[in-house]
């Protein structure tokens, strides 16, 4: 059994430190703004709510009951890891502000403020306290997240926890997950953040206001086109997060927020599955695979809830395979990605070309066929890599169900087929699971 906060490390504005995850929240493990006043961050990682954790994983048990089964992060079938104790944290999460100027539906801002002790800014001096101590006690810190309960942006000296950390941490990663209701330059124009995630979800009013009450799609759409026009050096990387909501998922409007996030130039569209309230009944975690992307740099995701108990698949190429892909002149398939997600749903990510039009992309396991889908993906890196092909789309998706007999052979089969129902192609990927 695993879970993130051993790797991961998420201080909220008033200096608490909690479990990452919403429900996870209601766990306290330390106080910075109090803790560090005698001790290190080093003493902190070996404090009695940590040592529980440990004791808890490494024992394959919860830490917390009536907590940890609601968590995002638990990973009942992850082996245990404690990187913490290693001296690395993949990431620190930082709440600057608790304070929002949205009221979003599901989100319990509100409530937060009116329950958690103060501070609801958080002192950039008990930031760098904390950076300090992480330093000086030989810690990795590979990204900080600015991100928590409230907007990051409603703290006034946001910039200087940017600054900070790149004092500090100078190779860290630096992301800013906003709601973008703000004007950039007054707010990221002087900070020295690596990424922006602008929770955007919705192209028009109507169907933005929905969730984002009080939000602004046009001053949101503004924010990011001035991010866009400010990087340097490709900096900021600017990434468009829509979530699916029942309204907001119309093929017309998701179609036309790819077209959108072209023009402005934001670097990523992702279009994340939720589990919340008002969710999209349309794309699910057995649907995305139907979801519409007919621009480069869209992409899909997921609440990170949906993860516990994935399997990944790593496609084993063979000799034989590499040379018959060299020779190929009419058409080419590849898998990207395979993972078996929760309840035996099986998704696959690949890309097929040819010189002809590609009509239906027949997939099979062993002697199973499991389904067709189509070419539905820009792909100008296949087609840069392979100027033989230039149609697109060529990147496709496939989402199924599938049984844990069918595992046992676990050889995948692409086959591309023509307009005249003619087989071009047959590609196959021997494949084995984690």
């Amino acid at each position: 059994m695993n879970c993130e906060i051993l790797h991961t490390l998420y201080i909220k504005s008033n200096g608490e430190v909690l479990c990452n995850d919403d429900y996870g929240e209601r766990v306290t493990l330390a106080n910075v703004s109090i803790d560090l006043q005698n001790a290190t961050m080093q003493d902190l990682f070996s404090n009695q709510a940590y040592q529980h954790i440990r004791e808890s994983l490494s024992g394959g048990q919860i830490p917390w009951e009536g907590v940890c089964e609601h968590c995002a992060f638990i990973r009942h079938d992850e082996p245990y890891a404690d990187l913490l104790a290693q001296k690395h944290i993949t990431k620190l999460q930082l709440e600057p502000s608790l304070l929002c100027n949205l009221n979003c539906r599901c989100c319990s801002n509100d409530l937060q403020i009116q329950q958690r002790e103060k501070p609801h800014l958080m002192d950039p001096e008990t930031y760098g306290s904390v950076l300090s101590s992480l330093k000086d006690g030989g810690f990795r810190l590979d990204s900080v997240e600015y991100c928590g309960q409230g907007e990051p942006l409603m703290h006034p000296q946001f910039a200087e926890f940017a600054v900070a950390t790149k004092k500090y941490y100078p190779h860290a990663w630096q992301r800013v997950i906003t709601n973008g209701n703000f004007t950039y330059q007054k707010t990221l124009g002087q900070a020295p953040v690596d990424e922006i995630m602008v929770a955007c979800d919705g192209l028009h009013q109507e169907s933005y206001s929905q969730y984002r009450v009080k939000g602004k799609v046009e001053k949101v759409l503004q924010f990011m086109s001035d991010a866009v026009a400010a990087r340097k050096k490709g900096r900021p990387q600017v990434i468009w997060k829509y979530i699916l909501f029942e309204f907001n998922d119309s093929e017309k409007e998701i179609l036309a927020a790819q077209d959108k996030a072209q023009d402005i130039g934001v670097d990523t569209l992702v279009f994340v599955v939720t589990h919340s309230e008002y969710h999209s009944q349309k794309y699910t975690m057995e649907s995305i695979a139907s979801l519409p992307i007919v621009s480069p740099k869209v992409t899909t995701n997921a609440h990170p809830s949906f993860f516990d108990g994935v399997r990944y698949g790593s496609i084993k190429k063979t000799l034989a395979r590499s040379v018959l892909d060299k020779l190929s002149k009419k058409c080419l398939a590849r898998i990207d990605e395979v993972v078996i997600m929760p309840e035996d749903l099986l998704q696959i990510r690949g890309w097929a070309a040819a010189t002809d039009e590609i009509e239906r992309i027949v997939v099979s396991i062993g002697d199973k066929v499991l389904g067709e889908t189509l070419p539905m993906d820009l792909r100008p890196d296949v087609e840069a890599v392979f100027p033989q092909f230039t149609r697109q789309p060529m990147g496709f998706r496939f989402s199924t169900k599938i049984e844990q007999e069918a595992l046992k052979k676990s050889v995948l089969s692409i086959e591309l087929y023509n307009q005249r129902n003619k087989r071009m192609g047959c590609f196959r990927f021997p494949c084995v699971f984690n």
